[in-house]
């Protein structure tokens, strides 16, 4: 689950945030002292910075100490056992290590943005610098460095003593219910007291709340645009007697986790994916920056001269149906590094019913140039790579029979049988085909839909593969 943690939504005696006196020797040791901020190694090698300001955050407090946050969030300070009131027969779960482990996520993998757009780091508005648990105030504390004219309103704000709007983003794997020990990675899973009643008290004198022991942070922002959304939001579902959850604000607000934060999944399927993903976007890059410019020497033209071995044409109904007899085939084609082409695919995948989609099987193939590129900037990564289960597991152990050796010859993706079809052309003459652009993009027509389920396979079968050359011939592939 994707959570945000709203300004204010604990209590510190002190504001959230303040700027912070740094000169040429570091940090202002009395300034921290007076803040009763940690003052750490990191903050101390902290220097001024031409064009910067940096500010000191108290980002959230231990949940043995301060309790839940607004949203029924609580964030373990390390390591334990925590006491369930029901069912008495399962009373414990173990916590993993909370604030005190994860705290540096936020250093990590994590930058200063606006408004929670947080896809490119390029587009930030400043970095975090160092964070620290802070052992006698029991909290997190971050020093963040933001860009004096993105930042201009804000520290504006903070100079003049007032407070401003900041919230976070992390990514759990999961959340655990205090009152039942009910662990849910999604809300679909949630229990019928965290549904229902969270940050409430029940009969027995026990809050319910959402315990965080795994959190990874990845976002800071400023949140002058969406503030309204948010505020509306706590007001609809307040008059209802109920806390809304930071898992549903975030949804509400269309927050996810950007590609580097899925690349530390504790799954290797999932690194394997986003690997996948990130390369074969920077491939589609060097792509069109070749075909662009028509300069021979830019990087990239080492793509573009095997872009004859790219296999074209069907497979052939008749192999379908033999495909369609293997115990494992996705990982046995990609044991043999063999890629289905689109309309094959489609037709593998959904039989009788392919008619339906065959009008736009044709305007699907042209939305395939750029397309992981699209993918990277515009979609919610996690859903995407995790509804793309085509055999992307290890396939090294597994190959196509005997039988189906001339698949191999006509359609796979290893060098060899890739410089015997060169071979081929160049003998018969073949002319080089020509590179071409994605068409107008519908986000809401069939062909899109079809181009984007196309292009999940391609990254579970290179997932699976994990070889620098079949990743060049996969995204050329899609410009041919």
């Amino acid at each position: 689950m994707i959570k945000i943690i709203l300004p204010g939504s604990q209590s510190f005696d002190s504001p959230m945030a303040k700027l912070v006196d740094v000169h040429s020797r570091g940090v202002d040791k009395d300034w921290m002292s007076k803040r009763a901020a940690v003052l750490t190694k990191e903050i101390e090698s902290v220097r001024p910075e031409p064009g910067k300001s940096h500010i000191h955050l108290i980002a959230m407090g231990a949940g043995e100490f301060y309790g839940a946050n607004r949203n029924g969030d609580w964030f373990n300070k390390q390591a334990g056992e925590f006491k369930f009131p029901e069912p008495k027969e399962a009373s414990k779960t173990f916590m993993d290590g909370g604030l005190e482990k994860y705290h540096d996520t936020f250093v990590k993998f994590g930058n200063v943005y606006r408004n929670h757009v947080n896809k490119d780091p390029k587009i930030r508005s400043g970095e975090i610098k160092a964070s620290a648990y802070n052992p006698d105030m029991e909290r997190v504390e971050l020093l963040v460095a933001v860009d004096n004219k993105k930042w201009r309103d804000e520290l504006e704000k903070l100079a003049s003593g007032d407070d401003i709007p900041v919230s976070m983003s992390c990514r759990v794997p999961y959340d655990i219910c205090s009152i039942c020990g009910n662990q849910a990675s999604t809300r679909a899973g949630y229990c019928g007291h965290l549904k229902d009643h969270m940050g409430q008290i029940t009969k027995s004198g026990n809050q319910v709340f959402a315990i965080n022991d795994q959190p990874t942070f990845f976002d800071l922002s400023s949140v002058f645009r969406n503030a309204d959304r948010i505020a509306f939001s706590l007001k609809k579902v307040a008059s209802a007697g109920s806390v809304i959850g930071s898992a549903e604000i975030a949804a509400q607000l269309g927050i996810n986790a950007p590609a580097n934060v899925l690349a530390s999944s504790t799954s290797s399927e999932m690194r394997a994916k986003v690997a996948a993903l990130q390369k074969l976007s920077e491939i589609e890059k060097e792509i069109e920056g070749t075909a662009s410019s028509g300069d021979p020497k830019v990087k990239g033209v080492s793509i573009m001269t095997i872009r004859i071995g790219v296999p074209k044409g069907n497979v052939g109904d008749r192999v379908l149906e033999k495909l369609k007899g293997l115990k494992s085939p996705f990982e046995q084609m990609a044991g043999d590094r063999v890629m289905l082409p689109i309309e094959d695919f489609f037709k593998f995948v959904m039989g009788d019913r392919f008619d339906s989609v065959a009008g736009s099987v044709e305007q699907a193939k042209s939305r395939l140039p750029g397309i992981f590129g699209r993918i990277m900037g515009g979609e919610n990564l996690e859903d995407f790579l995790a509804g793309s289960d085509f055999g992307s597991s290890d396939s090294s152990a597994r190959e196509l029979p005997c039988e189906m050796k001339d698949l191999v010859d006509s359609h796979s993706l290893d060098p060899e049988p890739t410089k015997k079809r060169v071979m081929i052309l160049k003998i018969r003459g073949d002319s080089d085909p020509q590179i071409k652009q994605a068409s107008t993009i519908d986000d809401q027509g069939q062909a899109d839909f079809l181009a984007k389920t196309y292009a999940k396979y391609q990254v579970a079968f290179n997932a699976s593969v994990n070889n620098d050359f079949v990743r060049e011939l996969t995204a050329l592939g899609n410009y041919l």
